[in-house]
């Protein structure tokens, strides 16, 4: 009876994390403003900045992000589903590099945005990682 119990529940979550990647959870879930920690690409050097998403009409997110209140990166950001049961990679684009972030609910249910980081003129040796905590507005 334990293990029925087990499996019912197993597959509830899996099928609720494979449901994630619908166009109107995220577009509600996504957008907000973030606590952005990471290291760099092929880099030790790590950074921390903050990061407003907004969502589009067209099923894309615009994100900028705020480095040391003066420097601004503008990303461009669609989604796409994962495997089957993995959930959903947000992946933000800009000029010079390209984050895929898996999105994730944490138990508040808030977006948890857990990134890696390749920049596209570069051969990255070590991919950078970032991670994105949601926050309120300041």
């Amino acid at each position: 009876m334990k293990r029925i119990i087990i499996l019912t529940l197993s597959l509830y979550f899996l099928t609720a994390q494979a449901e994630q990647c619908d166009e109107s959870t995220l577009k509600a879930l996504i957008p907000g403003h973030y606590t952005v920690v990471g290291r760099l690409p092929n880099s030790d050097k790590t950074f921390s900045s903050i990061m407003d998403i907004k969502a589009n009409e067209d099923h894309t997110f615009i994100a900028i992000e705020k480095i040391k209140s003066k420097v601004m990166r503008k990303w461009n950001g669609y989604y796409k589903n994962a495997s089957p049961g993995e959930g959903c990679v947000l992946h933000l684009v800009n000029k010079q590099n390209k984050l895929a972030c898996l999105v994730s609910i944490d138990l508040d249910n808030y977006a948890r945005l857990t990134c890696l980081w390749k920049n596209s003129n570069q051969n990255a040796q070590r991919l950078g990682l970032v991670a994105l905590f949601p926050t309120p507005n300041e």
